[in-house]
């Protein structure tokens, strides 16, 4: 009995702390960089609004931005199985989250420097900087953080697709092609994503769309009229059940 009310509350524990802001949780593991950086959109403070798998996301002050900061893990649903083999795998498990983070850092780089309109990205913070970069974060209260040693990302902020969708019911067909234009654009630029998770990895500025997630975009080298028909056809599909 008391090992069986360890657990549930050991289960309970992780549960809710998947669900909040965890600052013991941030990827700390990069070089370091010797110019300073500072941004004017830092100066205000930043409110969480959520997490994926990567990062945490902090809504700024004006609602204009994003504020991503990488996690140092994944905290995924609690599984006695999956922690007992963690514990004896833990260089493993850390290797391949250090892969990950390479991995979405050198698409993020493609991301701004050719599909920077197309993803809103404003800047990318991969190494550290050499003076103190201290911004107000908001979860249950308000604290000061030291950004300046952890990878970060700044973003434009965008109403997620789903939506966009439901707030304008009036412009669900403009939507629609404009969602379809956008990946004319995108594969035209020479990029494709594998995935197209249009509930989560896309919104709206205004009536543009934009990519929010681009942690899976390739060069594309397929046949471009093959994939955009597919593109489409889940866009009409995924538009459908809205």
């Amino acid at each position: 009995m008391k090992w069986t009310a360890l657990f549930c509350a050991l289960y309970l524990f992780l549960l809710k702390s998947h669900t909040i802001f965890d600052h013991n949780d941030l990827y700390r593991e990069i070089d370091r960089h010797s110019a300073a950086f500072t941004h004017p959109l830092l100066n205000q403070r930043f409110t969480y609004i959520g997490q994926g798998a990567q990062m945490y996301v902090f809504a700024s002050e004006d609602g204009e931005a994003v504020l991503k900061i990488f996690k140092g893990k994944h905290k995924k649903r609690f599984k006695f199985s999956r922690f007992l083999g963690e514990l004896k795998n833990r260089q493993g498990v850390r290797e391949e989250w250090k892969s990950k983070f390479k991995d979405t850092c050198r698409r993020y780089e493609m991301a701004i420097e050719h599909l920077k309109d197309e993803t809103g990205l404003i800047h990318l913070h991969f190494h550290q900087t050499d003076t103190p970069l201290p911004v107000t974060l908001i979860d249950k209260t308000a604290f000061r953080l030291d950004i300046s040693s952890l990878p970060f990302i700044l973003q434009k902020r965008a109403i997620l697709a789903p939506d966009y969708f439901r707030q304008n019911p009036g412009k669900k067909d403009e939507a629609r092609q404009a969602l379809k234009d956008f990946f004319v654009k995108r594969i035209q630029k020479g990029f494709s994503d594998p995935r197209q998770t249009l509930t989560i990895n896309y919104g709206f500025i205004d009536d543009t769309p934009i990519q929010l997630d681009v942690g899976k975009i390739e060069p594309f080298h397929g046949d471009v009229d093959t994939e955009l028909k597919k593109i489409h056809a889940k866009v009409d599909e995924w538009v459908s059940r809205l």
